[in-house]
């Protein structure tokens, strides 16, 4: 029996150790909640953790579409950037399912010589977090951004109202418009 095949069939108990372990990151009283409901409305956080972890499982399992791990990696990995994690704090959840599989799997493993099928999966899962990376770092340096801008424009409404704005040529003045 090929791993894909193991992994198919306890794909349910995989996603929801996975999920499990991702909400383990938490603060206690966050991480209960998160668990406790998984609704869209009343806890988006905790939905949008369970549909995207059971998403990226099912194509590290399948032929992985980098397109639709980027999709659900994008969904998770906004809400952790801009959470007060760090960049090792917010994606330590994703290696986390190499000891899932392993843990899981661990007699079949034994019994079958799946050796060489264990180390691709691993190594698609360092793609996804590869992957993770670059999104948080793009999300926080959006938001770094945003708030650099904001205070500029703080500081040239202080300026503005002490009436001390001296117009100097070929300066124009800092973009006021809102962020996007």
């Amino acid at each position: 029996m090929a791993l894909s095949e193991l992994l198919e069939r306890k794909k349910a108990s995989l996603a929801d150790q996975w999920f499990d372990q991702a909400v383990a990151t938490y603060p206690e009283e966050s991480s209960s909640f998160l668990k406790r409901k998984k609704d869209q409305f009343q806890n988006p956080v905790g939905h949008t953790l369970a549909e995207h972890t059971e998403a990226i499982l099912n194509e590290l399992i399948g032929p992985m579409d980098r397109e639709k791990v980027a999709a659900s990696l994008d969904r998770i990995v906004r809400i952790r950037a801009i959470q007060d994690f760090s960049a090792s704090q917010a994606l330590a959840f994703i290696p986390t399912l190499k000891g899932i599989v392993r843990r899981e799997l661990a007699k079949d493993l034994a019994k079958q010589d799946m050796a060489e099928d264990l180390r691709l999966f691993e190594e698609r899962l360092d793609q996804v977090l590869l992957m993770a990376f670059d999104i948080f770092m793009s999300v926080r340096q959006r938001v770094y951004e945003i708030k650099c801008e904001e205070v500029k424009r703080l500081y040239y409404q202080v300026i503005r109202r002490a009436d001390v704005v001296v117009p100097i040529p070929q300066q124009e003045e800092p973009d006021l418009k809102p962020p996007e």
